[in-house]
């Protein structure tokens, strides 16, 4: 009905004052202003679709919405009065984190929430425990809260960012006056570790190594930068020899040339693994003694703990010499024979002086006898 079709429509003879004719004349009257009140009022409004923040009561007809409603894009939460939830909730065993304001539900974040940070999956859970976010790891406890620093939840340790809680990986880490090694795991290093190509040391503490290390009865020399040192090397001035799995060698040790006029060289090296400055080298096929300090030696040297003899260019006798009217025989690396030697398929017998024997002689309790050529006869 609209207000024209309100309207009076009497005949003269019902404008008579009978009772009937009064009674109509109000009825009519009060439907006439009832119908203009309902034309001036508003229609009341019905909304389409729930409130975006999910603050008011949600109905569908007249039944009230409870439990997990979605509302555009987003989930809420509603009590069994139809009363929006926020905050803390734990439907179905699992927490939830409700926006306090407007009561959607977050899912997939990490939230600052009170002094403490708390991760949730897709679902909206709660997590504990490892926890990938973003391509990154973290770590939460099991009230949810998330750890930093240093932790050990099985067996390893971890270093978690100290400001955003993220898991290291595959990193030197300087942390105070230390440096720490974590690997692809996060694993935190803690013995001999391979790191692109170059091994270095850590304690059980995980602090890494450097300098002079002894390890299983060797020595080790470790840079802080490139790792444990191997091959020929110059430490504090002093030259070092590091074997393959960079051990300290000590003593006699061979080195090969790489170019034509020097096949090799034997350097001595002593206890404490510098080199002495004694250096024995094949050049042009010729056996060279050389002292760093002294240069050339001449004659009668001793080198190693062992006896050498030289002329006057420096090269180091083999085979037999004769000397003030005695034999002497050096080994191919030009070290005085001494005690019992077997050349070319005689024995012979050469003093503690390397002086060759003749005649009667008591060794170790027996009598030998030697030809005047040094062969042994019996």
């Amino acid at each position: 009905m609209t207000c024209d079709d309100v309207r009076l429509d009497m005949s003269r003879s019902e404008s008579k004052g009978s009772f009937f004719s009064r009674v109509s004349f109000a009825a009519a009257v009060f439907a006439f202003l009832a119908a203009a009140v309902l034309c001036a009022a508003p229609a009341p409004a019905f909304a389409d679709e729930p409130a975006a923040d999910g603050a008011e009561m949600q109905r569908a007809g007249d039944k009230v919405l409870t439990g997990w409603q979605r509302i555009g894009d987003y989930w809420y939460l509603y009590d069994d009065d139809g009363n929006m939830l926020t905050g803390w909730q734990k439907p179905g065993g699992y927490w939830f984190y409700l926006d306090p304001d407007y009561g959607f539900m977050y899912a997939y974040a990490i939230l600052d929430i009170g002094d403490h940070t708390y991760g949730f999956d897709e679902h909206g859970h709660m997590v504990t425990g490892w926890w990938e976010y973003n391509e990154l790891w973290y770590l939460f406890d099991e009230s949810g809260r998330m750890l930093t620093g240093w932790q050990k939840p099985s067996g390893y340790w971890f270093y978690l960012d100290t400001d955003y809680g993220f898991m290291h990986a595959n990193e030197f880490l300087h942390l105070e006056d230390s440096v720490y090694y974590v690997d692809e795991y996060g694993h935190m290093a803690t013995s001999w570790k391979k790191i692109v190509g170059n091994w270095y040391l850590f304690d059980k503490s995980g602090r890494m190594l450097t300098g002079w290390q002894k390890v299983g009865g060797y020595w080790y020399c470790l840079d802080s930068e490139w790792g444990m040192h191997t091959g020929y090397q110059m430490i504090d001035g002093r030259w070092y020899l590091f074997d393959k799995s960079g051990r300290m060698l000590t003593g006699w040790q061979r080195l090969y040339g790489t170019g034509e006029a020097i096949e090799y060289a034997d350097i001595f090296f002593a206890s404490n693994g510098a080199a002495s400055g004694e250096i024995r080298m094949m050049w042009d096929g010729n056996l060279l003694a050389w002292n760093e300090d002294s240069g050339n030696p001449n004659g009668w040297f001793a080198l190693g703990g062992y006896w050498f003899f030289t002329d006057e260019h420096g090269y180091v006798q083999t085979g037999w010499l004769k000397r003030g009217g005695d034999w002497y025989h050096f080994a191919d690396n030009g070290r005085m024979d001494t005690g019992w030697e077997k050349i070319k398929g005689d024995w012979y017998y050469f003093k503690g002086s390397g002086r060759m024997a003749t005649g009667w002689h008591k060794i170790e309790g027996t009598w030998y006898f030697f030809a005047s050529n040094g062969v042994w006869i019996g």
